[in-house]
């Protein structure tokens, strides 16, 4: 569940989740972002100890997990 949302920099949005993941959400192309998102929760044990999906940059996607560890998504 979406917990809040911070407009950022007047041109994006981050979302908190209840869960205390931060969600960074592109400028633009919110819908495949967000598309991404849903995949992302859908693998089995992708968000165990995760902290913030980073979405902004189009075509990649980075999660940075609680151990400081940050990995790139080369394809879902």
């Amino acid at each position: 569940l979406v917990y809040s949302a911070t407009w950022s920099g007047d041109r994006r949005w981050d979302i908190r989740l209840s869960n205390g993941l931060l969600v960074k959400l592109p400028e633009n192309n919110i819908s495949v972002a967000w598309g991404n998102l849903i995949k992302i929760y859908n693998l089995p044990g992708s968000i165990v100890g995760l902290k913030v999906i980073d979405l902004r940059i189009d075509g990649k996607i980075y999660l940075e997990y609680a151990d400081s560890v940050i990995k790139e998504i080369k394809s879902l």
